[in-house]
């Protein structure tokens, strides 16, 4: 039997012999052990502005499903400021009016769905900097 692994599948090529008869039975399988973990791009947020409108948009990488939920699991936003998605969408919001100086730092936790295969999770830690 040959085994070749390539993206997450494995090809199993059993190769039978009797007599004059050569027969081949291949054999496909899915593995999640191999999916890529999840990121945010872009990594580094510009700064803030006290007082300021502020709207950066964020984009989920890797995923082979949907996004299920994106939320801040450490550490928080400035007061006056939300992280915003919608299910199922690759698109994250970071968006509000800050209203305090400082640096702050967060976590941002993703999931995708499953399929056959437990979803896709990643995590990134984000410092978001607010200026005078």
């Amino acid at each position: 039997m040959k085994t070749i692994v390539k993206q997450g599948f494995f090809f199993s090529a059993l190769i039978l012999a009797s007599g004059c008869q050569l027969s081949y039975v291949l054999m496909l399988s899915a593995s999640c052990a191999v999916r890529p973990k999840l990121s945010i791009k872009p990594w580094q947020l510009p700064n803030a502005v006290i007082g300021t409108h502020y709207r950066v948009k964020l984009h989920a990488r890797g995923n082979e499903t949907p996004i299920a939920g994106i939320q801040i699991t450490a550490g928080k936003l400035p007061q006056g400021m939300t992280l915003v998605h919608r299910q199922s969408d690759d698109l994250i919001i970071i968006e509000g009016i800050a209203h305090q100086k400082g640096e702050f730092n967060f976590t941002v936790s993703l999931n995708a769905y499953g399929t056959q295969c437990v979803g896709q999770h990643g995590e990134q830690v984000f410092k978001l900097q607010v200026i005078e």
